[in-house]
């Protein structure tokens, strides 16, 4: 130890390493929190403004391409639903179930899509919000086919068909920047599980004063009679 030294010490960090929230079971999880997020927006503007509730008009025209026998053995089971609910008319039976079955459909879908979407992205490392955002045109252009081929939309509906598509093209960029928002939350984390980090114990030394007592050299013994050192 020196004047003036300063002893610095190194101690080791444990940091738990951050969990992989890019997996396909993260991406069902926010697939299903996204498509109910999708299923009250379009909820809200069909019963405040009017506009087409994209759910239940996809789910009728799925239904209209089944096989009778299919569709008739559906009719059944929403009639068997509604019943759990306490609706005592049977077409109101009907018609609730279908509405049950078409936001589970619909909660369903967006479940897998998400599974499958987080697991197709985890591949690439391009930003998710263009992919979502063409894949969300998508899904809004299927929708809006839907809705025309079932007459749902009014003539010369400009409004509504935009509502249709916004709103899944708002779904598809909400996609992308969770996924790419997960993503850089787990970049940001990947470090070693532990390292090493100065710790400041500084231990100051103070210097030393010099002394005022004066030095004693030792001296060799000498003869008491000629006064020489003293040889063996």
């Amino acid at each position: 130890m020196h004047d003036g030294e300063v002893i610095t010490q190194t101690s080791a960090r444990s940091i738990p390493r951050q969990p992989d929230l890019t997996k396909p079971i993260h991406g069902a999880l926010v697939g299903v929190l996204l498509t109910a997020a999708l299923v009250a927006l379009s909820f809200c503007g069909w019963k405040i403004a009017g506009l087409p509730f994209a759910p239940f008009d996809v789910f009728d025209s799925i239904v209209r391409a089944l096989p009778g026998a299919f569709v008739t053995r559906v009719i059944e089971l929403n009639v068997v639903i509604a019943r759990a609910l306490g609706v005592s008319s049977i077409g109101a039976a009907a018609k609730a179930g279908d509405q049950v079955m078409a936001v589970s459909g619909v909660l369903a879908t967006g479940m897998v899509s998400g599974a499958l979407l987080f697991g197709l992205l985890r591949l690439s490392n391009e930003p998710a919000r263009l992919f979502g955002a063409i894949l969300g045109a998508m899904l809004g252009g299927l929708a809006l086919i839907a809705e025309i081929h079932l007459q749902r939309l009014p003539p010369q509906a400009i409004a509504a068909g935009a509502w249709v598509l916004a709103t899944f093209i708002a779904w598809g960029l909400a996609f992308g920047w969770t996924y790419d928002r997960l993503r850089r939350v787990v970049t940001s984390h990947q470090s070693p599980v532990s390292h090493r980090s100065p710790v400041s114990h500084q231990f100051p030394v103070e210097p030393r004063a010099p002394s005022s007592e004066p030095r004693v050299t030792p001296q060799a013994p000498t003869c008491p009679c000629c006064r020489h050192p003293a040889t063996n």
